[in-house]
């Protein structure tokens, strides 16, 4: 099972790579939704961190949602950017500040890649 991770800090980068290689999980890190999808089959799980700087991050977890509605999609974000959480949450989307998506992150890619 692949993870799809829209991720641009190198911080969190390393440490969900470090997490799924450990786990066994495949993870493709994105710098912003592909405009063909020929190549890309359906991930087990879509990561989107709040403050990616390659795209628009709401308008990724929207995309996301639409092409795979039926794919997990977990928002990470600074606790102190409510308005934009809030904002994340609207579209369906699991929303977690970023001290709580690294606590959980490797039950998160455990869950999705049946460990």
């Amino acid at each position: 099972m692949q993870v799809l991770a829209f991720v641009s800090d190198l911080f969190f980068q390393a440490k969900i790579a470090e997490t799924a290689r450990q786990l066994g999980v495949d993870v493709r890190f994105m710098a912003s939704w592909p405009k063909e999808f020929q190549d890309l089959d359906a991930p087990s799980l879509v990561i989107v961190d709040l403050n990616l700087s390659s795209s628009d991050p709401l308008s990724t977890v929207e995309l996301a949602r639409a092409e795979f509605p039926a794919v997990p999609v977990v928002v990470f974000g600074s606790h102190i950017e409510k308005s934009l959480l809030q904002r994340a949450a609207e579209t369906g989307a699991s929303v977690l500040p970023r001290s709580r998506f690294t606590q959980l992150l490797p039950s998160l890619l455990a869950q999705k890649s049946g460990c």
